[in-house]
């Protein structure tokens, strides 16, 4: 999850993961900076559909179980 408009962490980076595990989610905010959650509402959703995924991938499965513990 990257901020369209974010001057540090350009989205592209988010993209070149995808590239790398194209079964991997990848979400543009906008519009945001830096800081996603400041359209908390947006978040808020990405991050629920994120636990439903059935992507086996490692780095999915920790976020995956971040999230939930977070969410709980």
């Amino acid at each position: 999850m990257y901020g369209k408009e974010d001057p540090w962490v350009k989205p592209v980076w988010g993209l070149q993961v995808k590239q790398q595990v194209p079964e991997a989610p990848y979400y543009e905010v906008s519009p945001a900076g830096h800081c996603p959650h400041e359209v908390p509402e947006v978040c808020s959703s990405l991050l629920i559909s994120l636990t439903a995924l059935s992507v086996a991938h490692p780095i999915v499965d920790a976020v995956k179980m971040v999230f939930r513990l977070i969410l709980v």
